[in-house]
């Protein structure tokens, strides 16, 4: 009895001394994974407390077209950060709001450029023109692009469209990254000391208590290998929110004066045009009721004529003495003249 239970004694130390050993070296490797990446190069103090709010970077840039150039600097700024330290773990995203002239070719342009840097549309949202309705079509895509040929895709969009608005946002996530490694390598250590307890153990209270442990690091290592994928997957793929307007006029600005006003000029033109155009498609457009109206207003024309005519001979005859009045008032005037001659 004293042999079992100074084995059962014995067995229980061993336990506890492999979980104890596991949890310190859980927290060794949490501290060393987090640490080690930036004992070189970030030894931020001014950046701390964004670091602990969630490692924010944010670089948004909301512009017109004709800002293009201060863009261009915003994002060699985001480039050179990292190209600085590639061991960032930055997720990016970039929003366009472009117009074009040639919808659909702009739409066989773009699966195009998708198909060519190995990207994909995860969403795509279209509103075209209804039956017996005017309007121009428009389109929302949300579209995955490597992180490497960002840049280039970029540049793509701008020359084949024009560019209305444009925003960008870079995350930093390194540091949840590293946290989750770290974690999952724990969890990999853990889960190795429990199962060589399992293999060791005799007593089913015991192989009972470890499988319970063993599905909970299990648990937690899926956990965290699921985000450690989705992290993967938003710093390789660039999310790219893409807006497209069909427009008959684009937007093109310029900064000279002689630009602007000659871009003032040919707008001015354009909507005197336009809206000629719109009369005219409305007025000819709607030949059936002018003609419609055109008879009704005969008809009316002619009907009042009929009455008009119908009154002015009504008049005409009361007016006309009859006959019989005529008669005696002859009468009466013979009668008033042979008076007269007797007298």
């Amino acid at each position: 009895m004293r042999e079992g239970k100074a084995r059962k004694t014995k067995f229980v130390l061993i336990a506890l001394l492999l979980t104890l050993l596991a949890g310190c070296g859980k927290n060794s490797d949490s501290t060393d994974g987090a640490a080690a990446p930036y004992s070189k190069n970030y030894a931020f103090q001014d950046q701390q407390s964004q670091t602990e709010t969630g490692d924010m970077k944010t670089t948004e840039k909301s512009s017109a077209a004709h800002e293009g150039d201060s863009q261009n600097s915003k994002t060699q700024s985001v480039d050179s950060l990292e190209a600085s330290d590639p061991q960032r773990k930055l997720v990016k995203r970039q929003t366009y709001e472009v117009q074009t002239k040639e919808y659909d070719k702009f739409r066989k342009l773009l699966s195009e450029l998708i198909d060519s840097y190995a990207g994909y549309v995860e969403l795509s949202d279209e509103s075209g023109q209804a039956y017996e309705e005017t309007g121009n079509r428009y389109a929302s895509y949300t579209i995955r692009v490597p992180a490497e040929h960002l840049n280039e895709f970029k540049d793509k969009i701008n020359k084949e469209a024009i560019v209305v608005n444009f925003s960008e946002q870079v995350e930093d996530v390194t540091l949840h990254y590293v946290d989750t490694e770290s974690h999952i390598k724990a969890l990999k250590t853990e889960q190795e000391s429990l199962m060589e307890l399992l293999s060791k153990a005799d007593k089913l209270e015991d192989i009972m208590a470890i499988q319970t442990q063993l599905t909970q690091v299990r648990y937690e290592l899926e956990n965290y290998e699921s985000q450690l994928r989705t992290y993967d997957n938003s710093i390789e793929y660039a999310t790219v929110i893409l807006r497209v307007s069909e427009v008959e006029h684009a937007v093109k600005t310029s900064s000279s004066f002689a630009g602007r006003l000659k871009e003032r000029f040919s707008d001015n033109l354009y909507h005197i045009k336009s809206g000629f155009t719109l009369f005219t498609v409305w007025f000819l457009g709607a030949a059936p009721y002018w003609l419609l109206l055109a008879a009704a207003a005969v008809i009316f024309v002619w009907i009042m004529k009929k009455v008009k005519r119908r009154d002015s001979f009504r008049n005409t005859d009361d007016t006309r003495p009859s006959d019989e009045t005529k008669t005696k008032r002859e009468t009466e005037t013979e009668k008033k003249e042979s008076s007269q001659n007797h007298e």
